[in-house]
């Protein structure tokens, strides 16, 4: 990158699997100057990858950055493990990965993120492209929209068996929110489904209200699992691989 001249304190990371680096750098004008940086792992984690089950790109209505800049971003954040949830379409990254020399470096979950304007957002995962499908498989919702959530969330098992489902973002745009939930009671139970897998409770770094829900479902039985995503829309925001899950 061009730099005025002068001294500069570097600091070179690579999310939270690595130790950092930082030393000082002084450019002077006309001169190129080069710096090796060597990240150390930080720990070890075996039998576990880092991974982001909640992220979009360009195939998304919203997505703020290519499909390429994403995989680039997250091989950066030293992420293992991304799936592509774009919404209401189904987005293969994985052939991507050869061409931007991270083959190696991870794999990419293909997903879905069903987004219904009424009922709230839900993942589903792990999918299978179908080509010959409109939006290569995706849950049409909004071609027969659902009368409950019930049924909202039998369709979806039913488009993908064997999936699992995650309820995404629950205060904002989500089911809770839908369902005029609170701690102990649903307001409008039309609107709300038990019948999922995953629930997010960290989402781009908001967790207080995700918290208290996933522990009420814990305590009433329900066996949820938990994840951390960052939901990033643009090219790095959301804190992708820090909001992020072991899996």
């Amino acid at each position: 990158m061009p730099l005025e001249p002068g001294t500069y304190e570097v600091l070179v990371h690579k999310g939270i699997r690595f130790e950092q680096e930082r030393f000082e750098l002084t450019v002077t004008s006309g001169e190129e100057v080069a710096r090796t940086a060597t990240l150390t792992a930080a720990y070890e984690h075996p039998g576990w990858l880092l991974g982001d089950p909640h992220q979009h790109a360009s195939p998304s209505n919203d997505g703020d950055t290519t499909m390429e800049e994403r995989l680039l971003v997250n091989a950066a954040r030293g992420l293992q493990l991304p799936f592509g949830t774009d919404h209401d379409r189904l987005a293969d990254y994985n052939v991507l990965l050869a061409p931007l020399g991270l083959d190696g470096e991870m794999r990419s979950v293909i997903a879905n993120e069903i987004s219904s304007v009424r009922r709230g957002h839900m993942n589903a995962y792990p999918l299978v492209i179908r080509p010959e499908e409109p939006n290569n498989g995706a849950y049409l919702w909004y071609e027969h929209i659902p009368s409950t959530t019930t049924d909202y969330v039998r369709v979806a098992r039913e488009t993908y068996p064997g999936a699992l489902l995650q309820m995404n973002h629950p205060f904002s745009s989500g089911m809770a929110d839908a369902a005029n939930y609170s701690p102990g009671r649903i307001g409008s139970p039309d609107f709300w489904s038990d019948d999922v897998d995953v629930i997010e409770v960290l989402n781009d770094g908001d967790y207080d209200e995700e918290v208290a829900l996933y522990l009420d479902l814990v305590s009433r039985g329900h066996g949820v699992a938990a994840t951390g995503v960052s939901d990033a829309h643009g090219r790095s925001n959301g804190g992708i691989g820090f909001n992020a899950t072991f899996l």
